[in-house]
């Protein structure tokens, strides 16, 4: 399903930037606070409204939880109130780390709810509890995190070279309590050694060249198992640069799906590989 514009409601009051004893004010004046609010959420027909513990405020702006929520909806994933806390605690500490640790080019709250989130999300409806998921140069947990916030049930892996990213996850992991999930650090080209033919779904986000990706993540795949690559605007150059190694290594593109990012924050592109028996080479 495509990706629709985000309408932000109307009554959605953007904060101001003075931050000095905003509760107080807020409470002074005997109106809610729009930081601690939990009523500032959507409710979606016949789903449930939104709503917060009372008293718990967090440091990131509504902005996020609003535009995850609404643009959720626009895939038909109604999102329920811990998975709109565990995504904007997870993007408060996205923040919080990216100060100290690069983790990540993206730090402006509507870019993560769209370029991180809502992006990530896209994959949810490929995703069945019956799956077991690995996820490639994960880096900051982008799209497993997401992922396994709205998809609790199935069985998820990360790997990535980098250490302080795999540490950046483990914290998120233990933060939110996710269960069934192991951030691994170590290079992809090991992994096979003890993770060899064992994941139904294989998954990379903007890694590394496609081909490369379908030769890196053929002895982790089940037989029978999808790999779905997340790419840009220059798909369809890499489907045609990588095409011929595709099928020498016995895989084929069964499917592409494009969406629009909102705000007109790009194009985007699901590649949809598996295994072909035999594979007719195109000349």
């Amino acid at each position: 399903h495509s990706l629709s514009n985000i309408f932000m409601a109307s009554w959605f009051i953007a904060p101001s930037r003075k931050v000095v004893n905003k509760q107080a004010r807020h409470a002074r004046a005997g109106i809610p606070n729009p930081w601690c609010d939990a009523s500032r959420y959507f409710n979606f027909g016949n789903s449930t409204k939104v709503r917060f513990k009372e008293g718990k405020c967090r440091g990131m702006s509504p902005l996020i939880g609003n535009i995850v929520a609404q643009e959720a909806k626009e895939m038909r994933l109604l999102l329920s109130a811990h998975e709109i806390t565990s995504l904007e605690t997870y993007a408060a500490e996205l923040v919080k780390w990216n100060s100290k640790v690069n983790l990540t080019a993206i730090t402006d709250h509507k870019e993560i709810a769209i370029k991180h989130f809502v992006d990530s999300l896209a994959l949810a409806q490929y995703i069945t509890p019956a799956d077991r998921m690995l996820d490639i140069g994960s880096g900051a947990g982008l799209p497993i995190i997401p992922l396994k916030i709205i998809r609790p049930d199935t069985a998820m892996v990360s790997v990535d070279a980098i250490a302080k990213k795999i540490h950046f996850q483990r914290h998120i992991i233990r933060l939110l309590n996710l269960q069934n999930i192991e951030a691994i650090h170590a290079r992809i080209e090991t992994l096979h050694k003890t993770q060899g033919n064992s994941f139904s779904v294989i998954t990379s986000r903007a890694f590394t060249r496609l081909d490369r990706f379908v030769s890196l993540a053929v002895p982790l795949l089940a037989d029978g198992g999808v790999l779905i690559a997340m790419k840009g605007e220059q798909a369809d150059h890499e489907i045609t640069a990588s095409d011929k190694t595709i099928h020498e290594n016995g895989f084929m593109i069964t499917g592409v799906h494009r969406y629009t990012l909102p705000y007109s924050m790009g194009e985007r592109v699901l590649m949809f590989i598996k295994q072909c028996k035999p594979c007719q080479i195109k000349a």
